[in-house]
């Protein structure tokens, strides 16, 4: 999610403490700088490919973000001597405990229980800026003032829309089951679209082929839906097998391999299956093998298909899991 979203909420849960809203509480700059901080991961990433591999990992779980607070609530605690570190620390740790929850309603997921579990966690509820949820959060917190006012009535109306989200996703699910005559062997994820309250993506993956599209809440219009058939060959194994394969093979949970021929060598395109947009995807990658099925070349194309971001075959890529697929 965006900072913005991530700090408005931190306010709103820092209204729950009852405190009257001025910028020298410490609660509430703990909690919204514990609401901004997971983020700092962001920092520490030189290339696209380092960028992939550990955002949203280790500063979005629950031992990174309880140092994470414990850092800041120290230094709140060191100008604020009568506010308590242990009360700083709890609403800091609220704070970045709300940006790894909500960061893991969408489909890009966190590391939440690293290092116990590797996969990332995702909701599919909701997409990386979301206008709805920040301005419930928002309006109770205006009217503070007000006689009358509780804080509590945020989060109750949060829980209301992202449960509406759910049931959204559900009905979905169950309609593109029946509209497209799928068995119950084939999976079904449903994730929100980049754009658009009531337009969402799916990912079906059957035995032989995935099924993608868009389709709109209202109206129950599919559009953009295309099928790719599972290829499996010599080429498309020594793909996955890979640098760049093995990180697609842990980076996603829906992943793609396509061969070609061209110019007289052997090409595998490897696809992220989520956030496409006009039959185009997000994250894809390129692998070039020889005759000898030896890797030639690899480049990652990350946030569009024209970037070239060469990968050297090496030392192997280190990364958990995948996001897990949702329900």
């Amino acid at each position: 999610m965006d900072p913005i979203t991530h700090a408005v909420i931190g306010l709103g849960t820092a209204a729950l403490s009852g405190q009257p809203l001025v910028l020298a509480n410490p609660i509430y700059i703990g909690t919204v700088l514990g609401a901004m901080a997971p983020d700092i991961d962001m920092a520490a990433h030189w290339n696209p490919l380092s960028f992939l591999k550990h955002h949203r990992g280790v500063s979005h779980s629950l031992p990174g973000i309880l140092v994470i607070s414990f850092l800041i609530a120290a230094c709140l605690a060191y100008y604020f001597p009568g506010a308590g570190f242990a009360v700083c620390w709890g609403w800091t740790f609220l704070g970045a405990l709300s940006h790894s929850l909500l960061d893991s309603l969408n489909s890009y997921g966190t590391q939440l229980w690293w290092p116990w579990q590797g996969k990332k966690w995702t909701g599919n509820l909701l997409v990386l800026f979301d206008p709805y949820l920040p301005l419930l959060f928002l309006l109770p917190l205006l009217s503070l003032p007000l006689t009358g006012n509780d804080p509590r009535l945020a989060p109750v109306l949060a829980a209301l829309y992202l449960g509406g989200r759910y049931r959204m996703k559900r009905q979905l699910a169950g309609y593109l089951k029946k509209a497209l005559g799928l068995s119950d062997q084939d999976l079904v994820v449903v994730m929100p679209a980049r754009f658009g309250f009531a337009r969402w993506e799916f990912v079906i993956e059957g035995k032989r082929e995935f099924i993608l599209g868009k389709i709109n809440y209202y109206g129950l219009t599919i559009s953009e839906k295309i099928n790719l058939v599972k290829e499996q060959n010599p080429f498309t194994e020594q793909a996955l097998a890979s640098r760049l394969g093995k990180f697609f093979r842990r980076f996603t949970p829906f992943l793609h391999a396509e061969y070609r021929r061209e110019e007289g060598k052997h090409v595998v395109l490897l696809r992220d299956l989520r956030y496409m947009s006009h039959k185009k995807f997000l994250h894809t990658a390129t692998v070039i093998i020889s005759d000898e099925l030896q890797v030639l070349a690899s480049y990652l194309h990350a946030y569009r298909e024209e970037s070239f971001y060469p990968v050297v075959e090496g030392k192997p890529l280190s990364l958990k899991a995948a996001a897990s697929p949702g329900d």
